[in-house]
């Protein structure tokens, strides 16, 4: 078997492969519709973190970031 990557240009040819696939000439391995969803949304409330948690983080992640600020 050969796995192909295929990018859809029209609307109705996700219903055409499943079609296929319920045809038995193909089979859908991944939905990736998730790529045009921004890593924010996608990630968004993954860490589960106490508030106490989060700030800590939330400051961590402004010092690493203000560090790429500085001339060296």
């Amino acid at each position: 078997m050969e796995t192909v990557l295929v990018q859809l240009t029209d609307g109705n040819a996700y219903k055409r492969l499943l079609e296929l696939e319920t045809l038995n000439l193909i089979k859908v391995v991944q939905n990736n519709s998730k790529m045009n969803v921004k890593p924010s949304e996608r990630f968004a409330g993954k860490l589960k973190m106490s508030e106490e948690e989060y700030q800590n983080f939330q400051l961590y992640l402004k010092d690493v970031r203000n560090e790429w600020d500085r001339d060296f």
